[in-house]
């Protein structure tokens, strides 16, 4: 069981996600370094939330969930990509391509702005499958099914699918 070795940077979709079914090992064990910049930051901590409580104290150790300031060009960036995105998935898509790494993010609009960015992107069904490929976990269905009933907007055709894809 081992991580891949990317580094990414996330938005509180996905991580927020993966805390609902408090299953943030699956993202440290994948992920050795998620760059999280202010305002995703902003957005974990402003819900008094379980899942929101352990991003928080996630952040604070710092181990794999790391907080980024906006580099200049990012700001400018994310100022930009405001007009089609939130402020959170703005700066992820802007730190992202700064970084040249790839972004963590589930909404369709804000991932299909990082493809026309020339972003690479991961949803949380890729990271259950990226999981499962490392050995973090023996099967996706069991989170992504947790996902759905903790309100992921996950289709069951979309989930059927995928299922199909991971072989269960």
């Amino acid at each position: 069981m081992s991580s891949l070795k990317i580094h990414v940077v996330g938005d509180s979709s996905v991580l927020i996600a993966f805390a609902a079914v408090d299953r943030l090992e699956i993202l440290a064990r994948v992920f050795p370094c998620i760059w999280v910049p202010p305002e995703v930051q902003r957005e974990v901590r402003a819900a008094d939330l379980p899942p929101n409580g352990r991003l928080r104290e996630a952040l604070v150790q710092g181990i794999f969930l790391r907080p980024v300031e906006l580099s200049a060009e990012a700001e400018q960036l994310a100022g930009r990509y405001e007009a089609v995105v939130d402020r959170g998935e703005a700066e992820a898509i802007a730190v992202a391509k700064c970084m040249d790494r790839p972004v963590l993010i589930d909404d369709l609009p804000a991932r299909r702005w990082a493809r026309a960015e020339g972003v690479d992107y991961l949803g949380s069904l890729r990271v259950l499958s990226l999981g499962k490929e490392a050995g973090v976990i023996l099967s996706v269905r069991p989170v992504a099914e947790a996902m759905r009933q903790e309100g992921r907007f996950f289709s069951r055709t979309l989930l059927d699918k995928f299922f199909r894809m991971e072989g269960e």
